[in-house]
């Protein structure tokens, strides 16, 4: 399943970029949250149950890798995408979930 748009900005329901908190470069506002930043923050989360084994992690991060490696679209597995929704899930809000869900399943 190929993703494109990794670098796409995440934004508002009155349509502005969000912020992503990071420091910004000279003569930039700020930096936006894109849907890289997202999934790689969700895959690479602490578990807050605890349940995660040694083998999800791994999974884990092993998405994450090809993430970061990436420049504007990856080709993952129908299950990395799975768990990459499931990771968002977890650890966003609605208003994020909302997006990078969209954003996947296009």
């Amino acid at each position: 399943m190929k993703i494109t748009d990794l670098n796409r900005a995440l934004k508002t329901l009155d349509g502005k970029p969000i912020p992503d908190g990071r420091p910004v470069e000279k003569g930039e506002d700020f930096v936006a949250l894109t849907l890289k930043d997202v999934c790689m923050n969700a895959l690479l989360a602490f578990d807050p149950n605890g349940k995660m084994t040694g083998k999800d992690k791994f999974e884990r991060y092993s998405i994450a890798v090809k993430l970061q490696e990436a420049k504007t679209e990856v080709e993952l597995g129908a299950e990395d995408v799975v768990k990459i929704k499931e990771c968002v899930g977890i650890l966003y809000s609605p208003l994020i979930v909302g997006q990078v869900w969209n954003m996947l399943e296009k």
